[in-house]
């Protein structure tokens, strides 16, 4: 991967991700709940930043707004251990597999990230605890890639957590969150899945 051509760099980037969340409601007669699907497409410039978010299959409805600039300070590291401390100041759980999935969904969403620094990304998603192979897949998008998941109960639930490489580029594709023994209160059955996030677009103007 870090032989590839680096796409980091230049005044411009674009990102775009599709998400599924799920959605829960809690009212007298019950709880109900729904995945709520929606695209989301960023866009950063010297001039600010604009966030489109689309809701899919419900129409051609978007909502545009100005969002700040990037949260994360400075350089993404390229070495594994410097990039656990950097993700660590703002995602302390980031050495389990739920704290890790939220640090590494954060980062993608609002980074262009160089070969160098997604096979760093690659290497602290190895070394999370029960981290293995789940075998080939194809993502949520229609693309070939290779999942790797871990089980981690930090957020509540006993969770899945899988991460969808494409096997030559070391891009990220997705994420996903599955319930495996209990749904406690949400009305869902199990397995199910529960989040999903498939990234689109990562480009840097050069």
């Amino acid at each position: 991967m870090e032989g590839l051509a680096d796409g980091a760099g230049g005044g411009q980037s674009h990102l775009r991700w599709r998400q599924w969340a799920l959605w829960t409601r809690t009212e007298a007669g019950g709880t109900s709940s729904k995945v709520v699907p929606e695209e989301l497409d960023l866009v950063r410039s010297p001039g600010g930043a604009k966030l489109t978010r689309f809701l899919v299959d419900e129409g051609p409805a978007s909502a545009t707004e100005q969002v700040p600039q990037e949260t994360w300070q400075g350089e993404v590291p390229q070495s594994v251990d410097a990039l656990r401390a950097w993700l660590r100041s703002r995602t302390p759980g980031v050495d389990g597999p739920a704290g890790a999935a939220e640090a590494v969904h954060d980062l993608v969403t609002e980074r262009v990230l160089s070969p160098g620094q997604r096979a760093a990304v690659l290497r602290l998603l190895a070394a999370l605890p029960g981290m293995a192979v789940s075998g080939e897949v194809v993502d949520r998008a229609g693309r070939p890639g290779v999942a790797f998941s871990a089980d981690s109960a930090a957020g509540g639930l006993p969770t899945r957590y899988t991460f969808i490489v494409d096997p030559v580029s070391g891009q990220l594709l997705g994420q996903e969150e599955t319930l495996t023994e209990s749904a406690g209160k949400l009305n869902v059955p199990v397995p199910s899945v529960i989040g999903y996030d498939a990234y689109l677009v990562a480009q840097q103007a050069p």
